[in-house]
């Protein structure tokens, strides 16, 4: 589409005024079939979500990766790496694992959840066994000595114990690619939990968590009122935040009125 536009990708997915880039995923520990070891989930990804630019977030990801390392190698764990440059020890379970990243976070000086998220490939697609009609965890089973297969809504509690744990803030390939029922459980479940953020977001949160400007909070308590979205989700909510404080902060007062007229409330629709 973009081409066919002639314009950059990135003006194409962020518009005309996009000033921003993506929050990085670096991959640090590699599992399934990307690596020799007795990790069933595919990847385990840190998300600098406290960055405050593009280039910080990099730092600080190459800061963890070499903090896991040093970590990896003083608890006499394998520093040898998958297929995608991720660290390939052998863990008993996903439990261990984000217990190590998380040591592996703060000890290079940031705080889980507030400056780094966790992403997870868990390429489930790669676990499931028709024949065990459930997804088989082979590394999971060696390391505890007994046969551990999931079934579709134990797949769904093991995420959400996850989330409840630590702050994972985004999986891939949670199930099954066929598995629609599964999907759509899945979305629903996780959706109220929020991603790790299970609490809603008023007005003064959102301030406090975007650190708007008071250009911003202007625009921002007009829709708020127009759309009564003190009661919607967090998610919701945090990407109009966002744009807004993108928006408001512009010189040109067309983006800002751009945003009021179709932005803002296309993202925020039911």
């Amino acid at each position: 589409a973009a081409m066919a536009l002639r314009i950059p990708l990135y003006q194409y997915i962020g518009g005309c005024h996009a000033n921003r880039m993506p929050v990085p995923m670096m991959n640090i520990l590699n599992g399934g079939r990307h690596a020799d070891n007795t990790v069933d989930l595919q990847e385990f990804m840190i998300m600098p979500v406290g960055a405050s630019c593009f280039s910080e977030g990099i730092r600080m990801c190459v800061e963890i990766y070499q903090s896991l390392r040093i970590l990896l190698k003083k608890k006499n764990l394998s520093t040898a790496v998958g297929d995608e440059g991720g660290f390939a020890p052998d863990l008993k379970d996903s439990r261990e694992i984000l217990e190590l990243i998380l040591e592996a976070v703060k000890n290079a000086g940031y705080e889980p959840g507030k400056d780094i998220g966790i992403a997870i490939d868990a390429a489930a697609s790669e676990l499931y066994d028709g024949e065990k009609d459930g997804y088989y965890f082979p590394g999971e089973s060696k390391m505890t000595g007994k046969e551990v297969i999931r079934d579709s809504n134990e797949m769904i509690r093991y995420y959400e114990n996850l989330l409840d744990e630590f702050p994972v803030v985004s999986i891939e390939d949670g199930l099954q690619e066929d598995d629609w029922e599964g999907w759509k459980a899945m979305t629903e479940r996780l959706e109220a939990l929020g991603m790790h953020c299970n609490a809603q977001m008023g007005r003064s949160e959102v301030v406090k968590y975007c650190q708007l400007d008071a250009a911003a909070q202007n625009v921002m308590e007009r829709y708020f009122n127009m759309l009564n979205l003190s009661a919607r989700s967090h998610d919701r909510i945090l990407k109009v935040a966002r744009t807004i404080a993108d928006l408001a902060g512009s010189e040109n007062i067309e983006a800002v009125h751009l945003a009021e007229a179709i932005q803002l409330r296309t993202s925020v629709r039911p």
